[in-house]
């Protein structure tokens, strides 16, 4: 749950995607995509502040064994907007706000709430009305919704590279940049 550090005034992501032409020569040409979900490419940087930052930097970076392993991150951008008041426990009401159109196959998000991050699974969804939806919840969240600062979308990442390069500084200070890529949403 540590947002990568942004190079310039904004993030850039790539979108990739991998389609298989079938061309026999006689007029109709067919694309198949290979992915069942467009990948989303992002460069991550990252600043290790003294050598213990550094070191359980290396030691997710292990845990990951270069493209292999996946994990999950949020996309730390505020997806959807809560509607509730008080305590929520497995429902919340949200924004309808483009949900049906772009992001119905995302069924895991992320709730930030006075620096913590609970993540759940939607189990279900009911449009209430024509702004709001209902979401179902896998486990109680028990907060106040007063005390959440973003819903954001989790996604199913991997490193995009076996390899990554750390550069180290004076002071125990550290950095790293390379790319993950979402695979599922």
């Amino acid at each position: 749950t540590e947002a990568g550090l942004i190079q310039g005034n904004s993030v850039t992501d790539e979108m990739v995607s991998n389609p298989d032409v079938f061309d026999p020569g006689i007029g109709l040409i067919e694309f198949y995509p290979t992915w069942l979900n467009t990948r989303v490419g992002r460069n991550h940087n990252v600043l290790n502040e003294d050598p213990s930052a550094t070191w359980a930097f290396r030691q997710f970076l292990h845990r990951r064994a270069g493209r292999y392993r996946q994990f999950w991150q949020p996309s730390f951008e505020q997806d959807l907007y809560i509607k509730n008041s008080g305590i929520i426990t497995t429902t919340i009401s949200v924004d309808l706000d483009g949900y049906i159109r772009s992001s119905q196959n995302r069924i895991h998000i992320a709730i930030e709430a006075a620096g913590v991050w609970y993540m759940r699974e939607i189990l279900s969804v009911a449009i209430v009305d024509a702004n709001t939806m209902s979401l179902t919840l896998d486990t109680a969240l028990g907060i106040a919704a007063s005390t959440i600062d973003r819903v954001s979308w989790l996604g199913k990442m991997r490193l995009d590279t076996d390899s990554v390069e750390i550069r180290y500084s004076t002071g125990g200070v550290s950095t790293s940049s390379f790319r993950i890529v979402e695979i599922k949403p």
